[in-house]
């Protein structure tokens, strides 16, 4: 998660997704609303999470504006989860 002075630029999703596409990732998810975009890219195992602009976050008192990242390795997400279950 980065916190920035100004909202990151909303050009930068569509540059990111298509350098990612270009390197056999697949874009499964794109939206955007007046001050967030998210977008979630999937190559197996691994998910991609970018979420960028101004919003609220549950841990922060205020609204945040910056980028956060997320990645997530499903497969072993997944394993965990089963032995997790009763």
């Amino acid at each position: 998660m980065v916190s920035t002075a100004a909202e990151p630029d909303p050009g930068g999703f569509e540059r990111m997704a298509d350098e990612l596409k270009r390197r056999g990732w697949l874009r499964t998810e794109f939206w955007t609303d007046d001050r967030i975009q998210m977008l979630s890219l999937r190559k197996t195992p691994w998910t991609l999470d970018f979420i960028g602009g101004t919003g609220a976050l549950p841990e922060q008192a205020q609204d945040f504006t910056g980028l956060s990242v997320n990645a997530v390795d499903r497969d072993c997400a997944n394993r965990v989860a089963a032995g997790l279950s009763p």
